[in-house]
């Protein structure tokens, strides 16, 4: 009447590629905040192709979520690197133009001793 439970059919998962591995961690690193140096996105998209390309050429090697999510993490630190170098360089081009229209005014005012208000006054 007592019967030996079924023995388990569950498989185990195949063994993740180390380079999988590398790209998540290197994705997090660089997303959360190591993308200033820029080296951490770029080799974490780098490893999570060459991990995925392993994994197609090879079926027995697994990992290939941790792959994808370093890849996603890598290429969104990419993007919010160059989004904040673009604003940086908007921000610095505006200032750089600002500083330039306040000279030529001040020197207009040195041209011009007797003219007054050149530099308008908010």
């Amino acid at each position: 009447m007592n019967q030996p439970p079924p023995p388990h059919s569950h498989q185990a998962a195949p063994p993740a590629c180390g380079l999988s591995i590398a790209s998540l961690v290197l994705g997090i690193i660089s997303f959360m905040g190591g993308a200033v140096l820029l080296i951490p996105p770029l080799l974490a998209v780098i490893f999570g192709h060459i991990s995925l390309s392993k994994m197609k050429a090879d079926s027995a090697i697994g990992g290939k979520g941790l792959a994808i999510t370093g890849l996603i993490l890598g290429y969104l630190a990419i993007i919010c690197l160059l989004g904040f170098l673009a604003i940086f360089i908007g921000f610095a081009a505006l200032a750089g133009s600002s500083m330039t229209e306040l000279q030529d005014l001040q020197e207009l005012e040195q041209i011009l001793p007797g003219e007054e208000n050149l530099i308008p006054v908010d």
